[in-house]
C-alpha cells in the first residue's frame, strides 16, 4: 500500500485499500488499480511507523449495498473504538468508510495482521480470501 500526504490533514499520511468480491464466496482486499483476480491471498503489505498518523479509507467496490465490511487489526496498539479499530462500524457495497491510525510513538516493530470483522460475515469474507 502506498501512503501520501496529498490529500490529508497536515501530519498524515493516506492511502485507499479495496474491499472486492467476485461475486460468489471470493473476497479480499486490493490496491486500487489492481489487475489481479479478487481474493488473492495475502492481501496487501500495510507498512506504518511509529509516531504517525494514517488515514486508511476503505471502499467496498462490491455492487450490493447489503455486503458489508470493515478492517480489525491485530498487534496494533490502538484505540478499539471510534475511527480506529471499532468492528462494530461497517461500511455497504459502493461506500467508502475512514480509519485513522495513531500509531504512539513508543509503539514496538512487529509482523500484525488485518482482517474483515463484520459481525455475521467474518468467517465467511476471511475464509474466502
Amino acid at each position: 500500500l502506498q501512503w501520501t500526504s496529498n490529500g490529508c490533514d497536515q501530519g498524515s499520511l493516506c492511502a485507499t485499500l479495496e474491499f472486492c468480491t467476485d461475486g460468489s464466496s471470493i473476497y479480499g482486499y486490493r490496491k486500487p488499480g489492481d489487475t489481479h483476480s479478487c481474493g488473492s491471498k495475502p492481501g496487501p503489505l500495510i507498512r506504518m511507523e511509529p509516531g504517525q498518523k494514517y488515514k486508511l479509507t476503505l471502499r467496498n467496490t462490491a455492487s450490493d449495498p447489503s455486503l458489508k465490511t470493515n478492517i480489525h487489526t491485530h498487534g496494533l496498539h490502538i484505540p478499539g473504538d471510534g475511527d480506529a479499530d471499532d468492528i462494530t462500524r461497517s461500511v455497504e457495497g459502493g461506500s467508502c468508510l475512514d480509519y485513522t491510525y495513531d500509531i504512539p510513538a513508543d509503539h514496538p516493530g512487529g509482523t500484525n495482521w488485518y482482517h474483515p470483522h463484520k459481525h455475521e460475515f467474518t468467517e465467511e469474507q476471511t475464509g474466502g480470501g
